[in-house]
Parts: C-alpha cells; structure tokens; sequence
C-alpha cells in the first residue's frame, strides 16, 4: 500500500497525494490528484485518478472542505471528488519531505553520480511501463528507468500510475495504458513491470491464453501489442523477493510466457545471493518490501538488471546474425 496522508469516511479511505506517484502529472507541477482506497477486509485498493478519462486535478491554492461527491463507480471503488480538505497540500509537504529525508534517499545516493558506459543503447530510447515501483514512488521518482537512461545514454519513455494492475479490471490498468500510448513511437526496448498490485488485489492470476482480466492474459496481450507496434525487444522485470506467494506465482508465470514468446526477463526474484543481503542493507534499500529507495535502484537492482538487460539483448542480437547469415 502506498503511504500519505489518509483519512477515514464511512467505508472509504481518501488518499491524497501528488506527483511522487505518477509520471503523467510530472508536467502539472503544484496540483494535487486524489487518490482513494476501497478498504475491504485488511485489504487496501488502490484506484488512482490519475490518466482517467476525466482526470481530476485541484491546485494547491483551493480552500475548503469537501463539499460533495460527484460520483461512485461501486465496480472500482472510485470516489471522485470536487473540492481538497483543508490542510492537504501540508500534508502531502510533509509526505514528500519525509520521503527525501530517508536514509535511502540522501544525496549521497543522488543519480548524478551514475557514470554513462558504453553499451549497445546510447541515444536509443528505451519505454518503461509500470506502477509505483517503476516511477520511484518511494526515491523521488527514480528508478530503473532513470537509471538505464543514465547508465546507458538513452531517453526514457516512462508511463508509471502507482496503485495499478497489469490485469484489466479498472481504466488504468496497464493493459488500457498501452493502448493510449502512441503506436508509431520509435521505441528501441520497451519495458514492463510485473506489478506488485496484482498480487496484492488478489487478481486471477489466469492461465495462458486467457482474457486479459487476468494477470496472465493481460501479460499475453502486453508482449503482443509491443512487438506488433514498436518491433523492438520487450523485457519483463520482476521485484526483488518478498513474502507473498501470489507474486510468486506471477514470476513463475512470467518465466513460462518467457520461454513461449521469447522476451527478455530482468529476474531479481530468484537469484539467493542477490537477494541475500543484511538487514542493515535492506533498510538502506527498501522503504518497504516491495518499493526501493534511491539507494536500492542506484546500488542493488540497478546493477543487477543492467546485466541482465545486456545478457539478454546480446543474446537477441546475436540470434539475429545468425539467422541472417
């Protein structure tokens, strides 16, 4: 669950928060998006306005309390709402200062310091699809993205909504994304983020072949559209190990549709020694178990999913000279 400033009504929570959970709003600087919570059980959804199709946006200067609600879409679990409480915009000040002030995130750990090397995707422009672990929810929006861009001399692409699924179940889900992003786009690697949301939604996972309401399905129809628009390599990463035996099963799926259509996988799930690594470290790296801080993207995953990345796109490459010769 993504943290912030939060309230309870009746049985809804109301979350609030701003660009630090969103890559589309990077261009809306000083506006607030609402975000709300359908708490079910012990179970927190996530159903972020963000990239809808009535996006709703309020400027920090707004006053007053909530003064009504617009609308409830009982499917989602949406609350839409036309007015900010009073004392929001603080709140999210004080959520966003308290992020920068982990020890995760000091400026010794700032991407500035990440050194360009050659590799095979200097000014080529790399695409990253995800949620709140591919926008760096938790590391002042730096994340694998950022840090292939950076390591590798390449533009980023980066469609990232926190709190959203890969299965099509809500209007931004990451199946309904990838349809609204431009189908001519020259991507030269488009990458996907096995999402944690899923997993903690409780989502079908599915079986192969499935309608994309599934997890399965929607990964299926994810690897179709990008190789049939971009025609460039489509990699898949996975967070590093957790307890939860649904994501599990998510990455186990994800091996098999790797051997099926043949993509590329960023695997920080199985490796022991990788993800062997002191407490100390873990809390240098991890806001959570799930979102890493600046330092966990810049100094444990970043360096392992270079290597990865670059295995498997030599070996891509290597595959193609052979067939042409």
């Amino acid at each position: 669950m993504n943290s912030g400033c939060a309230f309870r009504l009746k049985h809804f929570y109301l979350f609030f928060s701003c660009d630090i959970f969103s890559s589309r709003i990077l261009q809306e600087r000083g506006n607030l998006i609402v975000h709300v919570f359908l708490a079910e059980k012990n179970i927190i959804y996530s159903k972020n306005m963000i990239q809808s199709a009535d996006p709703i946006f309020y400027n920090k200067s707004e006053k007053g309390g909530i003064r009504h609600v617009k609308k409830i879409m009982k499917t989602a679990g949406l609350l839409t709402l036309t007015a900010l409480p009073a004392g929001i915009y603080a709140a999210w000040k004080k959520l966003q200062k308290s992020i920068s002030e982990l020890p995760g995130n000091g400026e010794t750990y700032d991407f500035s310091y990440i050194q360009e090397t050659e590799s095979p995707l200097k000014g080529k422009k790399i695409a990253v699809l995800g949620s709140s672990v591919a926008h760096g929810a938790f590391s002042m929006q730096k994340s694998l993205g950022e840090y292939f861009a950076l390591r590798f001399g390449a533009h980023l692409y980066k469609e990232t909504v926190s709190g959203t699924t890969l299965a099509d179940v809500t209007p931004l889900s990451y199946v309904r994304r990838i349809r609204k992003l431009d189908r001519n786009a020259p991507y030269d690697v488009f990458i996907c983020q096995l999402s944690t949301n899923d997993a903690t939604t409780k989502r079908p996972l599915g079986e192969i072949g499935s309608d994309t309401d599934t997890v399965t399905g929607a990964i299926e129809y994810i690897i179709r559209h990008a190789r049939d628009h971009y025609h460039c390599p489509v990699v898949f990463f996975t967070g590093s190990r957790y307890e939860s035996k649904a994501y599990e099963a998510m990455v186990e799926r994800l091996m098999e549709l790797k051997e099926l259509y043949g993509i590329g996988v960023i695997d920080l799930w199985h490796d022991e020694e990788f993800n062997n690594i002191s407490d100390e470290k873990r809390a240098l790296y991890m806001h959570d178990p799930i979102h890493p801080t600046r330092a966990g993207y810049r100094d444990w995953w970043g360096p392992e999913a270079e290597r990865q990345l670059l295995a498997y796109l030599r070996e891509k490459e290597g595959a193609c000279q052979k067939r042409a010769s």
